[in-house]
Order: structure tokens, then sequence, then C-alpha cells
């Protein structure tokens, strides 16, 4: 009978899988990629901070990306953390942010996400004077990059509504 797969295709084959259940599960999951793919990024950066916000941590570490890196020096600038610092660890560039707390309760209350990779939100400039009345803050992204919903609205620009920060 006619083989569609030579013995040496499969043999090889058989033989990579064999590699998946040798080991602890951490050499198993390295088999296949090296690289975690996160789909959305500034959530996990966010769920971060909560976390290290609820077990009262000093500083929480985040995987360098830009907008991460904007959020950050954002947040800084307004008074919800204390500072925001690129580390360079090898090939790994982390950020590590230090969180502000006032009398031993933390200064941001809440993080919301509010464009999600599912369903973008966007506002212009005269809805955002809405948006920026609240006692929070609102990161927008606008053609001129990362700002609080007010410098956007007393700039006249528009653009997505990344996160609020109460």
């Amino acid at each position: 009978m006619f083989s569609m797969w030579k013995k040496e295709r499969i043999h090889a084959r058989l033989w990579a899988l064999s590699n998946l259940f040798s080991g602890n599960g951490e050499q198993r999951i390295n088999t296949w990629y090296n690289e975690i793919f996160m789909v959305d990024p500034i959530a996990d950066m966010i769920n971060r901070i909560k976390n290290a916000q609820a077990v009262k941590k000093e500083t929480v570490e985040v995987p360098f990306s830009k907008i991460r890196f904007e959020i950050g020096k954002i947040l800084e600038r307004t008074g919800f953390l204390k500072k925001v610092e690129l580390k360079t660890k090898r090939s790994k560039r982390p950020i590590e942010l230090t969180l502000q707390y006032k009398e031993g309760m933390p200064v941001i209350s809440d993080v919301k996400r509010i464009s999600k990779p599912g369903k973008r939100m966007y506002a212009t400039a005269s809805q955002l004077t809405k948006i920026a009345r609240r006692r929070g803050i609102v990161i927008v992204s606008t053609s001129k990059g990362l700002m609080t919903a007010g410098e956007a609205r007393a700039q006249g620009l528009g653009g997505e509504l990344l996160c609020e920060i109460l």
C-alpha cells in the first residue's frame, strides 16, 4: 500500500513531540515560545497596579512599552504615582512604578479601561468637556500623543479614551 508519509518524517515529528512531556512545566512552555503574547498591554498595566495596591506594595514592575511608559509619566505628573523609572535588566527593560499612598490608603482608588481591543471608544474635543469635569483623570490618545482629557480639550483635540483613573 502507498504511504503518504515517509518513515523519517513521522519519526522526526514524534520525536519533537516527546520533548513536550519531559521535565517540568516551565521547560514544556519554553519549547513552544519564549515570549508571552499579550492582547491588551494597558489592561495588564492597570491590573498590576490594582494588585500591587491591594497588597500594599511600594513598587510594581511593568514590562516596557512606549504607551505604558507615557501613561506612567502622565500618572506621575498628575500625582497618582510617586515615581516612574526605566530600569535596565539584560535584554528586558521593565518600568518601575512607585505607588503613592496617603495615610496608608492608595491615592488611586479605581482604574478603569474605557477603550478595549474589542470596542474602541472615541470622543471629540467638545465631548471631552463633560469627561474632564469628573473627579479623576481620563487618559486620551490624540494625534499629538497621550494626554489627559483636560489637556486635550484645552488644545481642541479629540481621540481614543484609554483609561480613567479615580
